[in-house]
């Protein structure tokens, strides 16, 4: 196989840095600058520069450009990579920066880390160091490409995330394959059947077609279903030209961040296709006597229901404030109130708690408010449905 190469790890690292001028730091022998925080406007999109991040002379050739600046010296903008926006929990960076080639194995990788540290390559303007690599495993047909972010904060700080997707490349010929390809054609013919069926009820009701919340059900159902099947084919088409922009040349730098991004959209769309889908399946149960007898208790409970819910609220909000002043240094899951608000719903789900990072901070102090979440959860729904 041409991508066997591929399923060494490949290393890529980037680096955004803050737009003030380092001219006028040289110029002016300033030793202590406050740098804000990354923004893209800010962003440092110098072009060249020399190792230890020195000003370019006024007077070189820019035919000596690139023999005189080494490639991590050189800014590289998000067309040039194939890049896209970078997303972590506490900024979006752009696909641009300054690159360095890490290679496609660890003796050369750390040969380079170590050039790059003897040079000073992150130095206090560097707000974010991305190390991505990507390893395709050919047995298993998928590509996994792995991000580690670095962000360094003005105070000094310096925080770590870690995101990591994975894409299919390729189809294998094998039954299991065929059926997969059987049931996405049967899915575009049943979108194709179900349009036409609606487009014939708009034709004869008319005006009185788009009063009913069902119907616009169904036109959300078919526009959602129509985006996703086109979203595959574009993903497809991208991942593909991408694999032969790497067959070309096994070393250079290619990205498949747009692949994966329209896999995302795809999830998406699919996911809100399914949701859809659902809630017009339990659309027929309103027909048994037991669902009608329910939905009349719960009218009758309505007020009540809502007193507890703000009980609810107060206690889920309480426990979300107090875990994100723990553990939000520390622990991913309440490192924000939206993604405390989150894990706090799939914990009530049954998703298990991240007892083992949170006792990093403190072991007691982890399994009292694990214990006393769950244990408050538990006896609060109790109480509702007494």
């Amino acid at each position: 196989m041409v991508l066997a190469a591929f399923s060494v790890i490949q290393f890529f690292f980037f680096l955004l840095t803050d737009s003030c001028p380092r001219s006028i730091v040289e110029e002016y022998n300033v030793t202590e600058v406050c740098y804000p925080k990354y923004s893209e406007s800010c962003e440092d999109k110098t072009l060249m520069y020399l190792p230890k991040w020195k000003q370019l002379p006024s007077d070189v050739s820019p035919s000596l450009f690139n023999t005189l600046c080494p490639k991590p010296w050189r800014y590289q903008s998000s067309d040039d990579m194939g890049n896209l926006q970078k997303i972590s929990p506490r900024a979006v960076y752009g696909g641009g920066g300054y690159v360095a080639d890490l290679g496609y194995d660890l003796q050369t990788a750390m040969r380079v880390v170590e050039q790059l540290s003897a040079n000073n390559w992150v130095d206090r303007r560097a707000r974010v160091a991305i190390v991505e690599f990507g390893i395709f495993n050919s047995n298993m047909n998928i590509l996994a490409v792995a991000n580690y972010f670095f962000e360094f904060l003005p105070t000094g700080g310096v925080f770590s995330y870690v995101q990591v997707e994975m894409l299919e490349l390729y189809g294998t010929e094998s039954s299991f394959l065929q059926l997969v390809l059987l049931c996405r054609l049967l899915f575009i013919m049943l979108i194709a059947a179900y349009c036409v069926i609606e487009i014939v009820k708009m034709w004869r009701q008319r005006r009185s077609y788009f009063r009913n919340v069902w119907n616009w059900l169904a036109l959300v159902l078919i526009v959602t279903s129509m985006t996703a099947v086109v979203s595959h084919i574009v993903r497809e088409k991208t991942a593909r030209d991408t694999v032969k922009e790497l067959q070309k040349n096994l070393y250079a730098t290619v990205s498949f961040h747009k692949a994966s991004s329209l896999l995302d959209i795809e999830t998406a769309f699919l996911s809100v296709v399914i949701f859809l889908a659902t809630i017009k399946l339990l659309s027929l149960l309103r027909f048994s006597k037991q669902i009608i007898f329910l939905s009349i208790v719960v009218r009758l409970a309505g007020k009540y229901l809502a007193s507890f819910s703000f009980v609810f609220i107060v206690i889920f909000c309480s426990f979300a404030t107090s875990g994100m002043l723990a553990f939000g240094a520390l622990v991913e899951s309440y490192s924000s109130f939206l993604r405390v608000c989150v894990s706090q719903f799939e914990f009530l789900l049954g998703k298990a708690v991240p007892n083992f990072q949170m006792a990093k901070v403190d072991p007691l102090l982890a399994f009292m408010f694990s214990s006393l979440y769950i244990c408050s959860m538990t006896l609060f729904f109790l109480n509702v449905f007494i």
